[in-house]
């Protein structure tokens, strides 16, 4: 239930998302300074990624890379918000998003029962659900997809997320929003019909959740979610790389690349270390183009304070 605080949120930032895009990207800039200088928003955690990643880059070069992030996580929340004001086949979405190398996906789609797509936290996210508006024609449709979530602890920013992500999707036939811990019982119910799972794969791996370790990523031991790509075993899946670069401000470009076309075939380590080498690839060519705020190497910060 909406309370008269969440009711009031909602209706400011649904005022502001009405606004011209680069009216928010003028704006931007406040968030961005604010998080990085003011409030220094995970600087800790930001700076320690960063060194861990580049330990051959100079002091200069990491302090570049880490105010570009900054940069860009104010870009995020322009973006995010202004995805909020967007409906199916908006024509302002295609002069934002571009996909290139899309026929690992038609093939995957075309040569399997399902398609498990993997995505990071590279580019922006929020955006994902905008794909079938890019102007690519694709083989399935919009309620043939499963967008894969993680549950916010706020129920108010759980819902308004939700919400917010979803909105270009109303009217599509869109239904699949699957929170994480339910993906599982999803696809079994549904293992008879033809799915395409967006699923995030580079967070922390939560209490519980499967998991295994990938012996270097970005020069650091790094344990990796499995939920995916364990259901993409199960189910025979074909397992799809989901690349997002940003051209310039504003303006990013899908590509795509297949991990393996029967995941009933290999492991989900070895699938987990396909993505994760494909991700080290688009970090390095975009070191500010990814989210260094996550808390990615727990262990390693733990182990870092603790000396």
């Amino acid at each position: 239930m909406k309370n008269l605080g969440e009711i009031l949120f909602r209706a400011t930032v649904g005022a502001l998302s009405r606004l011209p895009l680069p009216v928010h990207y003028a704006l931007c800039g406040i968030p961005a300074f604010l998080a990085e200088h003011v409030l220094r928003y995970r600087r800790f955690v930001v700076e320690r990624n960063i060194g861990n990643a580049f330990p051959d880059k100079t002091d200069k070069e990491r302090r570049a890379i880490r105010h570009g992030f900054y940069r860009h996580f104010g870009e995020i929340i322009a973006e995010t918000i202004w995805l909020g004001s967007c409906k199916a086949g908006d024509r302002r979405v295609r002069k934002h998003l571009a996909i290139e190398d899309v026929q690992p996906l038609i093939e995957a789609w075309n040569g399997n029962s399902s398609v498990m797509v993997m995505t990071s936290h590279a580019g922006n996210w929020e955006l994902t659900g905008l794909i079938f508006d890019s102007g690519t024609p694709l083989p399935f449709t919009q309620a043939q997809v499963g967008e894969v979530y993680k549950k916010l602890k706020s129920p108010m920013w759980d819902r308004f997320m939700q919400d917010n992500r979803t909105a270009p999707l109303k009217n599509t036939g869109f239904t699949n929003l699957i929170e994480s811990q339910d993906v599982l019982r999803f696809a079994v119910r549904h293992r008879d019909e033809k799915l395409l799972y967006v699923f995030p794969n580079d967070q922390f791996p939560y209490r519980g959740a499967a998991s295994c370790e990938i012996e270097s990523f970005m020069n650091q031991p790094t344990l990796a979610l499995t939920g995916g790509a364990q259901l993409a075993c199960r189910l025979d899946m074909a397992v799809v790389y989901l690349g997002m670069r940003r051209d310039r401000r504003g303006h990013y470009t899908y590509s795509f690349d297949t991990i393996c076309s029967n995941a009933g075939e290999t492991t989900a380590q070895a699938i987990m270390e396909g993505f994760y080498e494909r991700l080290q690839r688009d970090i390095e060519a975009q070191p500010d183009n990814y989210l260094w705020s996550h808390k990615r190497w727990k262990q390693i910060e733990n182990n870092y304070k603790k000396k």
